[in-house]
This record gives structure tokens, sequence and C-alpha cells, in this order.
């Protein structure tokens, strides 16, 4: 056997020297197995002891062991807040998975294991609050502690537990998010796997409906601030008005502003009336003071039609008969006869009539121009107490579109 086995070795060790490649290269797979063999041949009795010993622990640990199933659950999450239907996962772009890896996080964290725990009751169940084999439960039964566990000992042992089994991994570069858990109760690792993929949904929920609350309280109470700015300005803006006599007019405008147009245009009616009482006044002044006042006249004819006055009307035209019948009297009996004489008398008493009525329609004309005067100066008056009423509003108004 030594022949056997040396033979080869010295002739692989001529052969290094001769040539440069490796020392394995040049063993043969027939050479390998034959000291495989040479070597158990040598080692025969250290193997046979060692084998059983193997085989019995094997057994020992097979049959102290509780055998661990694993449930699994799968959720995809939704980073650009869109639902992808019948879509194929996306690589993810480093923003997203730094959230994939903070949501992974998310789910290994104590708290969430203790949302989970409480949920499931896990802290009443043997599983999570014992051991999970018979030789670890006798050795803990054997090494226990003097002194019962406190509830936070017993809540943080159950956590303990529950992460050492619980697996969070993403799906390769993908939004899908794979958790595994392992319990002796396949229906118990499947039902704390979905409660897993059910509780960080739920999160996720509750981590929306908190910000949008938050966003929803805080918008509240912007708006009743604001409302309380808007009432404020409102209060101010009718205080100001009534401390400036500042009205407001349906069209929008302030009252002073059509206050100084209609004074506007009665000042200018009032003007023009004025101005024709005055020249009615002058024309029959003028007529009045006339040396000779004649009603058969043609100027004064006109006037008189202007006035439409029945009674100067009516005594002209007698006064025109009578001046017709006179001429052709003093044509047929002379200039002084009786009835020639008669008829210049009746035509001076219609004449004085005349003048009499003219007077009366001078003093109503004098009458009307001092009342148009007076309106005119009343309007003048008031327009100027209007434009410096709107020049004090005007100001005032710089102020109350500032509130």
């Amino acid at each position: 056997m030594l022949q056997t086995y040396n033979s080869p070795a010295v002739r692989l060790e001529r052969d290094r020297s001769q040539s440069d490649v490796p020392y394995l290269a040049e063993v043969s797979s027939a050479e390998r197995l034959a000291a495989v063999f040479g070597f158990i041949r040598r080692r025969f009795v250290t193997v046979l002891a060692v084998l059983p010993l193997t085989i019995g622990l094997a057994a020992v640990y097979l049959l102290t062991t509780t055998p661990l199933y694993q449930g699994t659950a799968e959720i995809i999450t939704d980073t650009g807040n869109k639902v992808r239907v019948f879509q194929q996962p996306t690589i993810l772009d480093p923003g997203n998975a730094a959230m994939i890896d903070s949501e992974i996080e998310v789910l290994k964290s104590d708290n969430f294991a203790l949302s989970i725990i409480k949920n499931l009751h896990l802290t009443d169940d043997p599983e999570f609050v014992g051991s999970n084999s018979r030789a670890s439960g006798l050795l803990s039964h054997l090494f226990r502690r003097a002194s019962p566990k406190s509830d936070s000992e017993i809540t943080q042992g159950v956590v303990l537990a529950f992460q050492k089994r619980l697996t969070v991994t993403r799906i390769g570069m993908t939004y899908v998010i794979e958790i595994g858990f392992k319990s002796t109760d396949p229906d118990r690792a499947a039902e704390i796997a979905n409660a897993v993929a059910d509780g960080f949904i739920v999160d996720q929920l509750e981590a929306r409906y908190q910000t949008i609350r938050i966003a929803t309280t805080w918008m509240q109470d912007r708006l009743n601030e604001l409302r309380s700015q808007v009432s404020a300005a409102d209060r101010a803006v009718i205080d100001y008005k009534a401390a400036n006599n500042i009205v407001d007019t349906k069209n929008g405008g302030p009252i002073s502003d059509q206050d100084l147009t209609a004074l506007n245009s009665d000042l200018i009616k009032a003007r023009a009336d004025a101005v024709e009482a005055k020249a009615r006044l002058d024309r029959l002044t003028q007529i009045l003071n006339s040396a000779n006042l004649d009603p058969a006249d043609a100027k004064i004819g006109a006037v008189t039609d202007s006035l439409h006055n029945d009674v100067i009307n009516k005594l002209r035209t007698q006064y025109l008969d009578l001046a017709q019948r006179e001429a052709i009297y003093s044509a047929r009996y002379g200039h002084d006869h009786l009835a020639v004489v008669n008829l210049r008398t009746q035509m001076a008493e219609i004449s004085r009539s005349i003048v009499d009525e003219l007077k009366q329609i001078a003093e109503a004309y004098r009458s009307d121009y001092g009342i148009a005067t007076a309106r005119q100066s009343s309007l003048e008056k008031s327009l100027a107490s209007t434009v410096t009423g709107l020049q004090t509003t005007s100001k005032a108004a710089v102020e109350l579109r500032q509130l």
C-alpha cells in the first residue's frame, strides 16, 4: 500500500521539477480516488467510532427539535400614489428605493412588532413565551431564574422571538415586498404573515389619515383665522365710512359722486333759466321804456304774440280795429271830427291797458328772474360744498381702499 501511494508521488515530484505545470493539475481522478480510499483504510477505526456518534446526535436533534413552517405574503407599495393595474414591476429609482428600504425597516421595527403581537395576543402564546423544542425547554427548566419575569421582560422576549422568525425582503428591484414568518404551526405562520401584511397596509392608511387630519385641522384653523380677519376688515370699513360720511349707492359708487353729477346738471339748467328770464325781462323793459308805445307796431306785435297773453292779444286786436276805423273816418270826415276823436280816445285807453298788462308781465318776469338767480346761487353754493366734501371723501377713499 505504501508503494502504491508513494510511487506516484515520486513520479509526480520528478515531473514537477521538469515542468512548470502545477502539481494538482497532473493528478488524475483515479489517483485521487485511490488516495481517498487509502486515507479511509488508514483511519478506518476512527471513522467507525465517529460515525455512530454523529448519527446519534442528528437523531437527537431531529427528535427534540420542533419543525418550523414558513408562511409568506407579498405586498406592493405605491410610492407614486398611483394604483398600477396590469403592469409589470418597474425598476426603482434611487428615491423610491430609499422609500422601499424605509418601509422594510418599519416592518422590522419594535413598534410594528408590538402592534402585531397585541393584535394577535402573542404574549399568551406558549410558542413565543416558551421555547420551540423539548431540549431547549428542558434546559430552560433546569436553569430557569428563581424569580418570575415581569410583563415588560415577557413582552421584550416575545418581540425578540417575533423578529427572529420574521423576514422582510424586497423582491429584486421591484415595488414588491415579501414577508415571511416561521412557526411550528403552518396555519399560524400563514396567519401571522398575513397579519403583518394587513398591519402594514393599515399603518400606511393610518399615516395618510393622520396626515390628512393634521392638514384638515390646520386648514380649518387657518380658515377660522381668515374669517375673523375678514370680519374685522368689514367692520373697519363700515366704521370708516360712517366716520367719513361715505355712503355707497346701488351702483357701487359713493353718493358724493352722484350728488356732484346731479348738482352740476341742476346748475346748468338753473343758469339757462336765469339767462332766459333775464332776456325776456330786458326785452319787455326795453319796450316799456320806449317813448312812443304803439301797439300797432310790428315789433310790439311780435313781442305780444310771443307772450301768449289773451288779454294783450284781445286788446291789441281791438286797438288795430279802432286804428283802421280812425284812418277811414279821418279820411272821410276830417281829422278833427268828433267820431275820429272818440276813436283816438278809445285807442289811447286800450294802449294804456296794454301798457299796464305789460308792466304786470314785466313784474312777473322780474320775479322769475329773481327766483332763477337765487336758485342758481344756491346751486353754486351747494356745488362748491359738494366739491369740498368730495375732495375730503376722495382723500378718505384712499385709506378706504386699503381697508
